[in-house]
């Protein structure tokens, strides 16, 4: 189940995050994840060794909050409070997933 609902969307066509996944990315910003993080996930979906998802906080200021994305290929590095730190295979990236949608049967 999704955390982004049609009522958190606003007229301008931007997102508002509902207030759960408001304070799940604040817990996830404040926490040391021992890595540079260069955005945080919401709502990611693993499609093979990728996740497609919402992007929040991206720290090269190219992406805008709320954007889908599509991350080079990841894994999972270590997990926190039902959060996630990704590396991308290369090294170069990492990623907190803040929440995850369940995997399609």
């Amino acid at each position: 189940m999704s955390c982004l609902n049609s009522q958190d969307w606003t007229a301008e066509g931007g997102i508002r995050l509902p207030i759960l996944v408001s304070a799940k990315l604040a817990i996830a910003q404040a926490h040391d994840w021992g890595a540079l993080v260069d955005a945080y996930l919401v709502d990611a979906a693993e499609v093979g060794d990728r996740f497609v998802a919402y992007v929040y906080g991206d720290l090269s200021g190219q992406l805008v909050d709320g954007m889908t994305i599509v991350t080079p290929p990841s894994e999972v590095i270590a997990e926190v409070e039902g959060m996630a730190l990704l590396r991308t295979v290369s090294g170069n990236d990492h990623y907190v997933m803040v929440s995850r949608l369940p995997a399609a049967a």
